[in-house]
């Protein structure tokens, strides 16, 4: 009964073995879903001989060969190229990460050093006005002193004009008064020669001339 049996499971095991030979593989979606489904096939039927064998007596067993499927080379083929695509992408992503990493710290180097010529640039510039402000302040200043300078002289000047003229037109008054004067003293005393001298500022005429 048991050898029969073997040699049932036998058969029925090559005909599962024919039909992976037929099998072709592919790296799309639905052939790695037939892959799934076509392993868990086999694992139960795998299971389900591992189970008739332990109900088969140990002096009746006979040597198994033991034959990995072609789908499951191929699997492993796969699972093998994809790896490798797997390790060649995290290097390549790496470099990416290493190259970018160098090009933001030549980038903030640059804008570092920009920054910093910039900064200069301004604190001279800001230095550069407050001296022009301060030379401009100081010309102010003295633009603003000379001015004062130049009118406190021109209304010194007018002022001693008008102390001038006030003076002249005070010694013209003193003149005249001082002639009145005079005039009235050679009037009282009857020196009709003085007091024409004293009016017309002309000389007495003396006895002798006559």
């Amino acid at each position: 009964m048991f050898p029969s049996r073997a040699n049932h499971n036998r058969r029925r095991l090559g005909q599962k073995r024919q039909q992976t030979r037929n099998l072709e593989l592919s790296c799309s979606l639905e052939s790695v879903e037939n892959w799934e489904k076509r392993i868990a096939e086999l694992e139960i039927e795998r299971d389900q001989l591992q189970k008739k064998l332990l109900e088969i007596p140990e002096n009746q067993r006979g040597p198994l060969e033991v034959v990995i499927p072609p789908a499951f080379e191929k699997l492993g083929q796969a699972n093998a190229s994809l790896q490798i695509a797997l390790d060649t992408a995290q290097q390549d992503l790496e470099k990416v990460y290493q190259n970018r990493e160098q090009w933001q710290q030549s980038v903030l180097a640059a804008s570092a050093e920009v920054i910093e010529s910039m900064r200069t640039m301004m604190l001279k510039r800001d230095a550069e006005n407050a001296r022009l402000r301060e030379q401009r302040d100081q010309h102010f200043s003295e633009l603003v002193e000379r001015r004062q300078r130049d009118e406190r002289k021109w209304a010194a000047l007018v002022e001693f004009k008008e102390l001038t003229q006030n003076q002249t037109e005070r010694i013209a008054v003193l003149r005249s008064e001082l002639a009145r004067c005079k005039a009235r003293l050679a009037a009282n005393e009857r020196q009709e020669d003085l007091l024409q001298f004293f009016l017309k500022g002309k000389p007495r005429r003396s006895s002798a001339d006559q």
